[in-house]
């Protein structure tokens, strides 16, 4: 057995053993369950793109894809909480800062603390440049004050990776830069999460960061470079939204093959009705042609070329595809399907996140078209 082979073998042992017997109470909790951080770290995959020197198992975009696909047949709320963890684990084990490393990196990487990422706020998601949360100097520390929305991770994490403006340096995208604040500090006001239609095990919510001050130590990402950062990012996780969809989807897929092929009906087994037939040919079909595009936004990013357009085409066609696909093999399974509590409702319901987090499918669309439009983008996607 590989490498990989015995690594994603232990990827689906965890999902069996610490979120599928839980996902469906976790829908309807009121609280983050830290227990999964805590497990995640056991077997390795807080640190999936921490250097192998410093205890990871640095993976590839693509290779990581694979697990991403395994985590989301259990339970896609879970899985997107722990993509937020475990790129945040990433980026802070590979700061240049020694604290950094060890007094926030070191912590998330092991499980015995949980990470969020501020950068959305209540009049900026998609214009992310236009955020006005300020980090202001003051001597040796520094003076956070804003209110991000959309916080996943929000009502659970100890620390959150604050995206802010300097004032001093205006009102571009170059003046913003970012700093680590962690829960206990004087001014952090967590609000109630509001609930959502699925996914509520991610306990996003809206974080107020009130005149808090904290070490400049704590600075993270520099003025001109916090703000780039935080696109790569999106990138990555939105390549990752991809992976998300089709392993939903094809555990979908699978459920409703085995409901169709033990279920008769008019004397016959559902599978060899023609029409059901085709209805999964289809989906499956769609879920193929996504994981196809995902994975070469993927390649592209391994091999440091422009990602940008292939990994919103990835996560515009994976997360409006993947509602239909699911919707579809729960139609397969009647009754059973639409039924609260069964896997493929809890999926269903879930997949919808996908066309909105990390960008909307309408920010996705315009992805793309300002592309079409800059010269080279069609040649270059003739050619990957």
């Amino acid at each position: 057995m590989t490498d990989s082979s015995a690594r994603l073998l232990s990827v689906r042992r965890f999902a069996e053993e610490a979120i599928d017997p839980y996902a469906a109470s976790w829908e309807m909790g009121t609280r983050f369950p830290r227990e999964l951080v805590r497990a995640a770290a056991d077997v390795g995959l807080n640190g999936m793109f921490v250097p192998q020197s410093l205890g990871g198992w640095d993976l590839s975009q693509r290779d990581a894809c694979d697990v991403i696909e395994i985590l989301s047949e259990y339970d896609l709320g879970a899985t997107f909480s722990l993509i937020v963890h475990l790129n945040l684990t990433s980026a802070l084990m590979r700061a240049d800062s020694r604290h950094l490393r060890e007094f926030f990196g070191a912590r998330l990487l092991s499980g015995s603390a949980v990470g969020a990422f501020c950068l959305t706020e209540p009049q900026s998601g998609s214009d992310a440049a236009s955020i006005q949360t300020s980090i202001i100097d003051d001597g040796d520390e520094v003076v956070v004050s804003g209110r991000k929305a959309w916080v996943t991770n929000g009502d659970g994490a100890d620390v959150f990776h604050v995206y802010g403006r300097d004032p001093k340096l205006g009102e571009s995208w170059k003046a913003i830069r970012s700093v680590m604040v962690e829960k206990e500090t004087v001014g952090v006001v967590i609000e109630k999460p509001p609930g959502t239609s699925g996914a509520n095990v991610m306990r996003t919510t809206t974080v107020s960061f009130d005149s808090c001050r904290v070490s400049n130590k704590n600075l993270f990402l520099p003025p001109g470079k916090a703000f780039p950062h935080a696109l790569a990012a999106i990138d990555a996780a939105r390549i990752l939204v991809g992976a998300m969809g089709t392993g939903a989807g094809f555990k979908a897929l699978k459920l409703a093959i085995d409901y169709a092929t033990e279920r008769e009906q008019f004397g016959t087994r559902l599978s060899n009705f023609q029409g059901l037939r085709w209805k999964l040919a289809e989906v499956a079909t769609g879920l193929v042609a996504g994981r196809s595009l995902t994975h070469e936004a993927a390649h592209c990013l391994d091999r440091g070329s422009e990602a940008t357009t292939l990994a919103a085409m990835a996560k515009l066609f994976v997360g409006e595809n993947s509602v239909d696909a699911i919707g579809r093999c729960a139609q397969v399974m009647g009754a059973f399907g639409y039924s609260s509590g069964t896997s493929v409702e809890r999926l269903w319901r879930q997949a919808r996140m996908l066309s909105i987090i990390d960008g909307t499918s309408e920010i996705q669309r315009e992805v793309v078209g300002r592309a079409l439009f800059e010269g080279a983008a069609l040649s270059a996607l003739r050619t990957v």
